[in-house]
């Protein structure tokens, strides 16, 4: 139970990191010379903060794993299509040069080395959480589950009832 929350701290720590990181990639390197200006940042923040539901899914394995242990799978799904685009990025900028996502910087540049990089280290990361979120296995035993019952209905027991009109015309016949 003790690495589970070594883990989940990790992925809160990693996807905070992340969504900062980036966000001050694409603001502060790729945005900033467009007109707007600081608007534009805001703009940028209104469309990733969907991003950070990553973050607060791992705090809520953190806080109690067996009753929020449906959030691993929207956490695989999350990673997966947090994964996609950095993938994508990475083969059509650095190793094909499709030019679908062409990064507004020159090939020599520091900048576009220090991007790479970034990704790199990225999708790195990203691979290892996406490993161990794939390989998780719920442990530790759910007692609603195992029993058969729910603490939310109360105990009923079986009563037959039987009705006299019906039981005396069936004696008739």
């Amino acid at each position: 139970m003790k690495r589970e929350k070594i883990f989940y701290c990790a992925g809160i720590i990693w996807e905070i990191a992340r969504f900062l990181l980036f966000f001050l990639l694409i603001s502060y390197v790729y945005f900033q010379p467009l007109p707007g200006g600081n608007r534009t940042i805001l703009w940028i923040l209104f469309l990733s903060s969907s991003q950070l539901l990553m973050p607060a899914a791992y705090t809520l394995l953190l806080f109690n794993s067996i009753k929020f242990h449906v959030v691993i799978q929207l956490l695989r799904i999350g990673k997966i299509i947090s994964l996609l685009p950095s993938l994508l990025i990475f083969f059509d900028e650095f190793l094909f040069n499709f030019s679908l996502f062409t990064v507004p910087l020159s090939s020599v540049s520091l900048y576009r080395k220090g991007i790479l990089l970034f990704l790199s280290i990225s999708i790195f990361f990203d691979l290892i959480f996406l490993y161990f979120l794939l390989s998780y296995k719920k442990t530790g035993k759910e007692p609603d589950e195992i029993k058969g019952e729910s603490s939310h209905l109360p105990d009923y027991t079986v009563t037959e009832v039987k009705n006299e009109f019906l039981s005396e015309n069936s004696e008739d016949e």
